[in-house]
């Protein structure tokens, strides 16, 4: 029932975007074969759907345990094999669920930024990225993809008739070094997966599609914009 849900939801999303966005995507073949963690930058609460909608493989998303206090949301993220985690402090129970997942083959998504960035607090900009996906992929022995994500912001400003660009770029898989002792080597990948989604965000401000548009806006800038 869970997989007839994910993918229902997932057409419909794509069928959105279809009519929508225009979209850039590369680098969907660097999926490493087996379980690994997606770690993506976080600009919108859009993200989740649009990279369910366009990624080849199934996910399960980590997400904000705010967003499952309403019980109909809880329904319908269960539904779609995304479960919570809790911010600000660790979340043991979420670090479970994650590994649990893993171990059974299963591919997640987490944005280890650990909520909404843009601006100076975007890890594109400098900003130092949280040890979870480290630790989860320490734990689990799996592989960390990174993924760029522009455009989604964009989102909260739409118009109909209006087509939104959308970039999502992915990066070669990184993985722990084993030679390395335990709190080294986590803080040694989160470093790699910092410079990784910088140099994306690089790569893409030289694609003719990148425009000022594409730049990932603070809050104030959205809702500035929603008010024109």
């Amino acid at each position: 029932m869970r997989l007839f849900c994910y993918f229902f939801f997932r057409c419909w999303v794509k069928l959105l975007l279809c009519f929508t966005t225009r979209v850039r995507v590369e680098g969907w073949e660097k999926i490493p074969a087996g379980p690994f963690l997606l770690a993506c930058n976080h600009i919108s609460h859009f993200d989740p759907p649009v990279i369910g909608a366009l990624c080849p493989v199934k996910l399960d998303f980590m997400a904000m345990a705010d967003l499952f206090q309403h019980p109909v949301a809880a329904f319908f993220f269960k539904m779609v094999d995304t479960f919570p985690v809790q911010r600000g402090r660790p979340d043991h129970q979420a670090l479970r669920v994650a590994l649990d997942r893993l171990e059974k083959g299963r591919r997640v998504c987490v944005f280890p930024e650990g909520g909404l960035r843009s601006g100076e607090a975007s890890v594109l900009n400098g900003q130092a990225l949280k040890a979870g996906t480290a630790v989860m992929a320490d734990r689990a022995q799996v592989p960390v993809l990174p993924l760029l994500i522009l455009g989604t912001d964009r989102f909260y400003s739409w118009s109909w008739g209006r087509r939104i660009p959308l970039i999502l770029l992915v990066g070669e898989a990184l993985r722990v070094d084993p030679s390395l002792p335990e709190a080294e080597r986590r803080e040694e990948l989160t470093g790699r997966l910092e410079k990784a989604l910088r140099a994306l965000y690089e790569q893409a401000q030289g694609w003719p599609e990148f425009t000022r548009e594409l730049v990932p806006r603070t809050a104030q800038e959205r809702w500035a914009e929603v008010g024109r």
